[in-house]
């Protein structure tokens, strides 16, 4: 037994489940040349003069054979064009009648995304066969009508039953990792639909469609192929195969066991895994680089880190028995997820914590955030098992206030009872009696805090701005507090989230250099009027530094060569880089696509 066998907490043994899956077709890429032909013929208008890409034709003549799709695409590979055009490539819809009605189809897309998709829409409208947009300017008669949601409207507590009302045919889920999370109020008003209505064809696809594991994508190809997914339909399964394929052994680890049946002589079960994934009807994933120009990863060393700034990260490093995980003001940590993301912050010269601006007892804010982390963990696990119109915290909160307060629109209910047996409001109006609920509502607005920063020293915030005047480029940063100052200091304009500034963004020429957030803009933004990018705090997520480079980084790009320099002068920032290389590295092998930290230049 080799010393790997004897740490194993077991190995993955045969199921029916594998194999169903060892008899599934397998679908080589197919020759595209006659497909593009004919599906841009099918849905360019007469005047169009757009040409459909290869993965794009394949894509949208694929989905209606299979009934969906998942696809692993990289950025600036026109995922938005397929999402526009999905609908009008499946048939009319049969009603149990007999009768035939244009197919209803509902598309998500980030709230980052809306100026973009408007934009876009009116480009591509001029080439293409486009559906009817829903509460759109025109409607045509016999075409598919299209829902464009945000993710974050899905999300909110009064859409808890958007889908139902919609009644979609079809679902298409641009940037489909955020349905990754099933425990998330989106994921799971998600799939409950497919609950209530396992008929709806569901078609998702992103440039990072797996982050940390095979269970990031196993439960959207489930929905997408069914008993076609090459992915375990049992949750538990799939542990076991993810506990053998998966990058981290936090949780331990399974011997491959049955999955090298995946596997050729020599091969790795990732290879293995990857082939079977690729080789499913239904499964499309760009493998090529397709930029064609070099993509460098370049250090920036700033000037020498000051004094304050290495001390406090001395002092925060420390073991906590040893006077460490405390703040530069005193504050201690209790978890090392909190130490780290301060050692970021001061990596930036900088650091966040509360205030308290109505000047309240130390006794009462300890009891604040007692009460309220009580209140936080039962939460916690009542939307660890969500169920509708009680799968987000206001719901929860609504539900518990209902409980204790009494009241119904449909029934005489009182205080702590029951719905009366006729209500007609039971499944809108749950009820929850929480435990934790009336000690937090009792001190809930006993205490006001506000974010503060602290800056402590300016020394990389002028270290970027000297970036910045050097020529135009996409100065990204984590912190809104460091993008205005970094403002202020330069005259460049900062993007951060809301409508305008995504509206804004798209008036850019690339005459300047730019600063923008992270969050609000690494997905679904087309800036590749610029070819110059320095990353302030550079991200542990292979997922984001895919996201963001690929704003500048994709088809399109005119310049010789995209650059993206990053600052790498504390632990923490390297340990994030050889995190990010390392879950890069993973995604390559189980989806054979080549990430942007893989196979760019690093100097």
């Amino acid at each position: 037994m080799t010393l790997r066998e004897h740490f194993a907490q077991g190995t993955v043994e045969d199921s029916p489940d594998l194999q169903r899956i060892l008899a599934l077709p397998r679908r080589p890429k197919p020759e595209l040349r006659d497909i593009v032909n004919q599906m841009t013929f099918r849905l360019k208008k007469p005047e169009g003069t757009q040409t459909l890409r290869e993965h794009q034709a394949w894509m949208l003549w694929e989905a209606p054979r299979v009934g969906g799709m998942l696809g692993a695409i990289r950025t600036g590979g026109g995922k938005t064009l397929v999402s526009m055009l999905m609908p009008m490539v499946f048939p009319p819809v049969t009603e149990p009648d007999g009768t035939t009605r244009p197919l209803r189809a509902v598309l998500f897309i980030p709230p980052s995304m809306r100026a973009q998709f408007a934009h876009d829409w009116e480009v591509y409208g001029k080439h293409w066969k486009l559906p009817n947009l829903a509460g759109g300017k025109w409607f045509t008669a016999g075409i598919p009508v299209l829902h464009v949601v945000a993710y974050s409207e899905l999300s909110h507590a009064k859409s808890t039953a958007l889908l139902r009302q919609i009644k979609p045919d079809l679902i298409v889920a641009d940037e489909c990792s955020n349905l990754r999370n099933p425990a998330s109020s989106r994921a799971f008003r998600f799939l409950n639909h497919y609950v209530s209505a396992p008929e709806t064809i569901f078609c998702g696809w992103d440039a990072s469609i797996i982050a940390t594991g095979i269970g990031d994508f196993w439960h959207l190809l489930g929905i997408a192929l069914g008993e076609g997914s090459p992915t375990p339909l049992s949750e538990a399964e799939l542990r076991r195969w993810a506990l053998a394929l998966d990058p981290s052994l936090r949780e331990g680890y399974f011997m491959p066991g049955a999955l090298l049946q995946f596997c050729e002589p020599g091969e790795s079960p990732r290879s293995g895994f990857q082939r079977r994934l690729v080789d499913t009807p239904g499964v499309v994933a760009t493998e090529e680089n397709a930029l064609g120009i070099p993509l460098s990863f370049i250090e920036r060393r700033p000037p020498k880190v000051p004094e304050e700034i290495r001390q406090a990260l001395k002092n925060l490093r420390r073991k906590p028995a040893d006077g460490g995980w405390k703040r530069p003001d005193g504050e201690e940590f209790a978890e090392m997820t909190e130490v780290v993301a301060c050692a970021r912050q001061l990596a930036s010269g900088l650091y966040l914590r509360w205030r308290y601006p109505r000047g309240e007892p130390p006794e009462v804010i300890d009891e604040w955030f007692l009460r309220r982390q009580n209140w936080n963990r039962e939460l916690r696990a009542v939307l660890g098992n969500p169920r509708v119109h009680m799968d987000s915290p206001l719901l929860c909160e609504n539900a518990a206030a209902r409980w204790f307060d009494g009241g119904c629109t449909g029934c005489a209910r009182g205080p702590q009872q029951e719905h009366e047996a006729t209500c007609r409001d039971v499944e809108s109006h749950p009820l929850w009696p929480a435990f934790t609920y009336l000690a937090w509502r009792a001190v809930e607005d006993t205490v006001v805090h506000r974010t503060q920063v602290v800056w402590m020293s300016d020394w990389l915030l002028e270290d970027a701005a000297e970036w910045a005047r050097e020529a135009p480029g996409i100065v990204w940063v984590d912190h809104p507090e460091f993008g205005h100052r970094l403002e202020k200091l330069t005259g460049f304009r900062y993007y951060g989230g809301g409508d305008e500034a995504a509206k804004e963004i798209l008036k850019e020429d690339g005459s300047r250099s730019i600063i923008c957030s992270v969050e609000a803009n690494k997905r679904g933004k087309n800036l590749q009027f610029l070819n110059r990018n320095l990353i302030v705090s550079f991200p542990a997520s292979n997922d984001t530094v895919e996201q963001l480079v690929g704003r500048t980084a994709r088809s399109g790009q005119s310049a010789a060569e995209v650059t993206v320099h990053y600052y790498a002068h504390t632990e923490e920032l390297e340990d994030a880089i050889a995190k990010a290389k390392a879950r890069g590295k993973f995604v390559n092998e189980i989806l054979g696509s080549e990430q942007k930290i893989c196979w760019g230049t690093w100097r």
